[in-house]
């Protein structure tokens, strides 16, 4: 029995993780703490995604709360015509100067998903002159794919952060399977084209590849590793050699798995596996204040030592304890109170200061008992009014929905006779308590004619600089009076987002639409699906152009791009008949609908107003005609 429990103990000992892998596994699980992420299957769009974690951890990961930083820097430097990408070769060199390839060694999980590879059992190829000489390709592909590129294609139509975008095994792994892999996201499949198979080539030669190869990404490919290395002399944390006890004996490099010719060159990757197995105890660790010979110096006394110990002991534990905190505290905000995946319905505005006169000498005040939709109608004309419309709408719907007609202060009293001629209506006629007060309420800039709708709660709807004459009315009232909300999902109205033009067409605005069949489109020029969609977009305008608007909202500002794709793909600006726009504020519009970072993203918006299709799907022009024909 004795011998089983000594078994099952060296069994224990055997796989018990290592200092680093411990290490390795919480940096991997803070870097995607947004746990909810592979849940929902959704990427994490918070404020944290601004900010790059110091290893290879890719963006589009459900569960990364922030970026890389290789991808930061591609991106950085292929819009480098419009800012030089200060912050995030700032960031990479303070991650360097104070880390070095430590981050490679303990801080990224890249690293760590090839040590776990390696680990399988099977015959290894170990290092030789021929890996030390592959391993500057890695030097190579940063020129070249990182800067180079990015570079030349500044000013192009579709810029090309080309590492991520060719050969980066992360974006497969943690931005594929995670996220196109979900269930939520299976119209991603569409998407998926030869750029993808490509990578996915790679992806399986890179992990075959790191079985047989110790780090075989790390040593040969990865450009972030290079840029590290840059810093390995001068970085504050990592390896050194104390020269005064070194006796060269080669012990170091030969124990090493990677290409070094000496510790804490750039290839060393400072995990410090070699400090044990220095037979003079000549290496420690940078910043330490002793290397391991110097604790068993003769003169100590085991008083001292002990003591020392315990400091160290306490030091460490402290340290432990406050990891510990920091991840559990980062888990729960990022999955129970993080805000960021939340969609923000529309802000209604404060109608708590509006009132008007009514011509039946009391003062009128929104009554927020009172469930109703509710149409204000600013006017100072009478001949503005259709006032038998409103009246049919009245009587049709009076228990659902509230009609005021606002005469200006000025003049007024012209339409006392009107009034009292009309005693038996249902509308509320009333007048401003003196010239725009109730209607700056509501908008500052308005002017007469007027209309505005609120919802049953008196949240704003819309407003109107005209006022309706006709039974288009329906089309913006219709939906609330069968008590549909305003949001971002399917089956809601949509909030009224106005988004400026490309080619000088104006401002775009949702609500300006309604009674026409509305298809919004995400995109951008760095998207090969987008560009080659448009064409069918071109072709669904052009068949049902009287009845449908299509835009086309790119997902940041590059005019230049943006006008250039259009040249390239129409032959002339002007000839085009689609709206093209861009989103102003920082994706908000697309956000509203969507916390995917994936494109192309289309939204069907029924006559209404009303969201009927949200997809990732790649659009084709007998998909567009079957929703046509479908929310018509």
């Amino acid at each position: 029995m004795k011998k089983f429990f000594i078994k099952i103990k060296n069994w224990f000992k055997k796989i018990k993780p290592t200092k680093r892998k411990i290490v390795q596994l919480y940096v991997a699980l803070l870097y995607n703490a947004n746990l909810k992420g592979f849940i929902k299957g959704e990427i994490y769009t918070g404020k944290t995604k601004i900010t790059c974690v110091p290893g290879l951890n890719c963006y589009s990961c459900p569960g990364a709360v922030g970026a890389c930083p290789l991808g930061s820097l591609q991106n950085a430097i292929a819009s480098a015509n419009k800012s030089l990408p200060f912050y995030v070769l700032g960031i990479i060199m303070l991650y360097g100067l104070i880390f070095g390839r430590t981050i490679c060694g303990w801080l990224c999980p890249v690293g760590l998903s090839q040590e776990l590879l390696y680990k399988i059992k099977t015959p290894k190829l170990q290092k030789s002159r021929v890996t030390r000489i592959l391993s500057y390709f890695k030097y190579v592909l940063l020129f070249l794919l990182v800067v180079v590129i990015p570079v030349i294609y500044i000013n192009a139509s579709a810029q090309i952060p080309a590492f991520c975008k060719y050969v980066c095994p992360a974006g497969v792994f943690e931005g594929g399977f995670f996220l196109i892999g979900h269930s939520n996201n299976s119209i991603l499949y569409t998407l998926l084209g030869a750029i993808f198979t490509w990578k996915f080539f790679l992806f399986v030669i890179f992990v075959v590849a790191s079985i047989f190869i110790f780090r075989f990404f790390c040593r040969f490919i990865c450009p972030l590793g290079a840029i590290y290395g840059f810093f390995n002399k001068f970085s504050f944390l990592g390896v050194k050699v104390d020269k005064d006890k070194c006796n060269e004996c080669g012990m170091c490099v030969d124990h090493c798995k990677m290409d070094v010719k000496k510790v804490g060159d750039h290839e060393c990757i400072q995990c410090g596996e070699c400090i044990e197995g220095c037979p003079s105890k000549a290496i420690s660790y940078k910043l330490s204040k002793m290397s391991l010979s110097d604790i068993e110096k003769e003169n100590e006394t085991v008083e001292v030592e002990t003591n020392k110990k315990s400091k160290r002991k306490t030091t460490r534990l402290v340290l432990q304890i406050i990891a510990v905190l920091v991840l559990v505290a980062s888990l729960v905000y990022f999955n129970f109170f993080d805000t960021a995946s939340k969609k923000s319905s529309p802000k209604a505005n404060d109608f708590s200061d509006f009132s008007v006169q009514l011509y039946s000498g009391n003062e009128y005040i929104l009554d927020n008992d009172d469930a109703k939709v509710t149409m204000l109608y600013f006017y100072e004309d009478k001949n503005d009014v259709d006032f038998a419309l409103l009246e049919t709408i009245k009587n049709e719907h009076s228990e659902k929905v509230e009609i005021i007609t606002v005469h200006a202060y000025t003049n007024h009293e012209e339409m006392e006779s009107y009034v009292d001629e009309n005693a038996a209506s249902k509308l509320i006629y009333a007048y401003d308590n003196q010239e725009n007060s109730a209607l700056k309420v509501i908008d500052e800039n308005m002017s007469y004619p007027a209309t505005v709708f609120l919802d049953s709660k008196h949240n704003f709807i819309y407003k109107k600089d005209f006022i309706f004459v006709s039974d288009n009315i329906s089309y913006y009232i219709n939906p609330f009076i069968e008590g549909k909300i305003m949001g971002a999902e399917v089956g809601n109205v949509v909030a009224n987002y106005s988004v400026n033009t490309y080619l000088e067409k104006g401002v775009f605005n949702v609500e300006d639409y309604r009674g026409k069949f509305l298809v919004i489109n995400f995109w951008s020029t760095t998207c090969e699906p987008c560009k080659h969609e448009m064409q069918y977009f071109e072709q669904f305008y052009d068949t049902y152009k009287d009845d449908v608007q299509v835009v086309a909202i790119h997902s940041k500002d590059i005019t230049e791009s943006v006008e250039d794709f259009i040249y390239d793909y129409v032959g002339n600006w002007f000839e085009y008949d689609l709206l093209f726009a861009q989103d102003n504020s920082k994706m908000a519009f697309k956000d509203f609908f969507t916390n995917s970072a994936s494109l192309p993203f289309t939204v069907i918006v029924d006559k209404y107003g009303v969201i009927q299709v949200k997809t990732q799907a790649s659009m084709t022009f007998d998909k567009l005609d079957s929703y046509y024909n479908q929310y018509k």
